[in-house]
């Protein structure tokens, strides 16, 4: 049986190899996810399958904010901000096509 200095022992060896390893979203979550778990009757690798799949989230959303950072756009616009009754006709026409993304994944220019 574990006591209660043990089980933290362990919760202070966990955060720091995420420190080391820097899976700090993994660091942040440990608590709540171990609550679940306990509350859920989660099993180990349910567990660790929570805190890699917020690891894996928070570093997706972390590099596309570097990717946009990077671009050095002069200005963000995002198609949620725009004023579609202020665009050319063309533009309306071609915005729904736009906003699926489907021409990224089709590796077509504009």
């Amino acid at each position: 049986m574990m006591t209660q200095n043990q089980g933290t022992s362990e919760i202070d060896r966990i955060h720091d190899a995420c420190r080391k390893l820097s899976m700090h979203s993994v660091s942040e979550s440990l608590a709540d996810v171990l609550k679940e778990a306990a509350s859920n009757n989660l099993s180990h690798a349910g567990v660790l399958a929570s805190l890699l799949e917020t690891e894996i989230e928070s570093r997706s959303i972390a590099a596309q904010r570097r990717r946009i950072r990077s671009a050095a756009f002069p200005q963000l616009k995002y198609l949620h901000d725009l004023i579609r009754e202020e665009l050319p006709e063309q533009a309306r026409a071609a915005l729904p096509e736009l906003e699926t993304l489907d021409f990224v994944c089709k590796g077509r220019n504009l």
